[in-house]
């Protein structure tokens, strides 16, 4: 079983005055081997509300997309910045279990991270004094319609200390984060309160560091506590199907997580990276390769693959986090306009 992906984004940015205006388009065609390796078909974010995407089966065992996955414009005063429209909001500071991102952060299958998928949202930000900032994000329409939250930023005993909380698609949410350098080794901690509908509560953290060794090696380690999560196998597919994995409010159904990221610099152009995803309860591991290629200063080539290590499934029951995950390749060429 496999799955193939190429993707084709287009970005165009432009600046006239105090206003910022920004188009992000994206296309892609998925391919697969068999009915059970297809990927599920594209759905609207949580956070959407305008009518921006289209899909199709030009062929057996192919989909594709195309979908305008940016569409803002901001306006940038001294004293404020009010940005309007589709556009990525992201909080936290931790790499691949960021929790303090309350509008979906990047899901562990996601290759490239160049591009957060876009919100339909107001946005605005207000700078508080040196490298300190509030962050006010209300989403007005769409299945999310009423969420907001805010996100507080400032200096503290030599480091960097975060406030999140608010309302998300009828969660309340409130949490923290802290960030630090030692010797040259970055080491950051996040907590996350969510008490789920009025009825059910948990906590989440996530605890990580982040460190360049040499000059061409790269380091990136975390830990992570999912107390929505289970260590029992056999919870496991019924909350894959859950609204929270759906949406991307929490990123695995197991407990306890880590992920190791390790990246080489093999020219000025070419960056290799390995990262492992590790279920410390299955056990089982999702293994990404992956490569980024510098074209020219505005287009990059990024090529990867997907494979996930433990007991598979059993028709639709979960035996593990990560051992249904089928090898799946992304070819993705990025250009910049």
């Amino acid at each position: 079983t496999g799955v193939q992906t190429c993707a084709l984004p287009i970005l165009v940015q432009e600046t006239a005055g105090d206003l910022f205006m920004e188009v992000h388009a994206l296309t892609s065609l998925t391919g697969w081997s068999n009915s059970s390796g297809r990927p599920g078909a594209p759905s609207t974010s949580l956070f959407r509300s305008l009518d921006l995407e289209t899909s199709g089966t030009p062929r057996n065992n192919t989909m594709a997309s195309a979908e305008v996955d940016r569409l803002l414009v901001s306006l940038d005063r001294q004293k404020f910045r009010l940005t309007l429209g589709r556009q990525a909001v992201t909080w936290g500071n931790a790499f691949y279990f960021n929790i303090e991102d309350l509008f979906g952060a990047f899901s562990l299958a996601d290759i490239s991270r160049l591009h957060k998928p876009g919100m339909d949202a107001a946005l605005l930000t207000l700078p508080l004094g040196s490298f300190s900032e509030l962050t006010i994000v209300g989403v007005p329409r769409g299945d999310a319609s009423g969420s907001g939250a805010g996100y507080l930023l400032f200096p503290a005993a030599g480091g960097t200390l975060t406030l999140v909380g608010g309302s998300i698609a009828g969660d309340l949410e409130a949490g923290g984060g802290y960030t630090f350098d030692i010797s040259g080794t970055k080491l950051y901690a996040q907590v996350l309160y969510t008490d789920s509908d009025g009825k059910n509560a948990f906590g989440q953290a996530t605890a990580g560091a982040e460190r360049q060794l040499g000059t061409s090696t790269h380091f990136v380690g975390e830990l992570h506590y999912n107390g929505w999560g289970s260590t029992d196998t056999e919870a496991y597919s019924a909350l894959r199907i859950s609204d929270r994995f759906v949406d991307g409010r929490n990123l695995t159904v197991g407990k306890w997580n880590a992920a190791l990221d390790l990246s080489y610099q093999l020219t000025p152009l070419f960056t290799g990276h390995s990262v492992a995803f590790v279920n410390l309860t299955d056990p089982s591991m999702l293994l990404r390769l992956y490569g980024l290629y510098s074209l020219s200063d505005f287009s990059q080539f990024i090529a990867g693959i997907n494979y996930g290590f433990g007991d598979s499934p059993e028709g639709s029951v979960l035996n593990s986090e990560y051992g249904g995950v089928p090898l799946t390749v992304n070819l993705e060429l990025v250009m910049d306009f």
